[in-house]
C-alpha cells in the first residue's frame, strides 16, 4: 500500500485561505511501497454499511479549528480524529484536544528520515505514533498559539487527556472502503488538493462565482492533484439527500468562515477522476483505533 511521504526541504508552498491567513504547507510527495509506521491497511469485509452517516449529529465532532498562519493542518486533523474516536468508544465526553502539542512536540523521524516540522507541514502517520506514546492534552491546558515553540508536555503541569493504541488506513482509490471506515470507525483523515481558488474560497458569500454548495473534480484537482492539506471526513450523504446528494462531508481547519461554517461537501461520484474530488481518494485515509482516557 502506498503511503504519503513528506518532502519538507524544498516543496513548501504558501496558500491563502479565505480569512486571509497563509497556510505554509509542504507538498505531500513521493510514495512509499509500505508504511514504516502503521503496517498494512485493515481489510474490512462488512459491506452492510448505511446509505449515509453524519457523525456531527451523533455528538462526536468538535467545533471547527482554525490553524491561522501556521501550516498545522496535519496536527489539527489528527486531533480531530482522536477527539471523535474517544467519544465513539464511549470513554469521555467530547473534548477539544491540543494540536499545539503536536506542533511543538511531534518531530520524531521515520526510517526514511522524514519528520514533522511544526508550522511547515507534517504527516498524520508520524503524528499518531507520538500520541500512542505520549497522549494528547486537552486544548484548555495546552492552547493553540499558531506558531511552533518548545514542547510543554511534561506529564505534570500538562497531563495527557486521551490517547490511542494505534491507527489504521483505508485503501486508496476506493469509495466503498472509505465509506466503510467512516461508518464503522468514525471520522477519517484524508489528504486533499486545496490549492484551487474554488476550494480556498468555497462558500465565500462575496464571490458568487465560487459560492458552490458541492465541489466536484472540475473544481479542485483529480488524478493530477498535488496533495497539500489534511481534512477529516466526518460523514457522507446518500443520493437522496435534498441539499447535498452523494457527497463526502469534510471538516476543514481554516475556521468557520470557510465553507458551511467550516465544513464542506465533496462529490463522491465524480467520474472525471479515479482519484476523487480534490484527490480525496488518491492516497489512503487514516483513522485512530483503541482510544483510551489517559495513561
Amino acid at each position: 500500500m502506498k503511503l504519503l511521504q513528506l518532502v519538507v526541504t524544498c516543496l513548501a508552498i504558501s496558500i491563502t485561505s479565505i480569512n486571509g491567513a497563509h497556510e505554509d504547507v509542504a507538498y505531500v510527495a513521493d510514495r512509499l511501497e509500505k508504511s514504516t509506521n502503521g503496517g498494512p491497511p485493515r481489510r474490512r469485509l462488512n459491506e452492510d454499511i448505511p446509505d449515509s452517516i453524519d457523525w456531527r449529529t451523533k455528538g462526536a465532532v468538535s467545533k471547527v479549528k482554525d490553524i491561522e498562519n501556521c501550516g498545522s493542518g496535519w496536527a489539527a486533523a489528527t486531533a480531530d480524529a482522536i477527539e471523535s474516536n474517544v467519544v465513539i468508544d464511549g470513554l469521555k465526553p467530547l473534548t477539544e484536544l491540543s494540536f499545539q502539542q503536536l506542533v511543538d512536540c511531534s518531530n520524531n523521524k521515520d526510517e526514511a528520515g522524514i519528520y514533522n516540522d511544526g508550522c511547515h507541514g507534517g504527516l498524520v502517520e508520524l503524528a499518531f505514533p507520538y500520541v500512542v506514546k505520549n497522549g494528547l492534552a486537552a486544548m484548555k491546558t495546552y492552547p493553540y498559539v499558531g506558531r511552533q515553540g518548545a514542547c510543554k508536555a511534561d506529564g505534570e503541569k500538562v497531563k495527557p487527556w486521551a490517547t490511542v493504541e494505534g491507527f489504521e488506513q483505508t485503501k486508496d482509490h476506493s469509495v466503498e472502503d472509505l465509506k466503510s471506515a467512516v461508518a464503522e470507525h468514525g471520522p477519517v483523515i484524508v489528504a486533499i488538493d486545496s490549492s484551487s481558488a474554488t476550494f480556498m474560497h468555497y462558500g465565500d458569500k462575496f464571490d458568487s462565482s465560487t459560492s458552490k454548495k458541492v465541489l466536484s473534480g472540475y473544481d479542485c484537482g483529480g488524478d493530477h492533484s498535488r496533495l497539500d492539506h489534511y481534512v477529516v471526513v466526518v460523514g457522507y450523504t446518500s443520493s437522496k439527500d435534498l441539499l447535498y446528494p452523494n457527497c463526502w462531508i469534510i471538516k476543514n481547519n481554516w475556521g468557520q468562515s470557510w465553507g458551511d461554517l467550516g465544513f464542506g461537501y465533496l462529490k463522491i461520484e465524480d467520474r472525471s477522476s479515479h482519484s476523487g474530488t480534490c484527490g480525496i481518494l488518491k492516497e489512503p485515509g487514516f483513522y485512530p483505533v483503541g482510544g483510551s482516557e489517559s495513561f
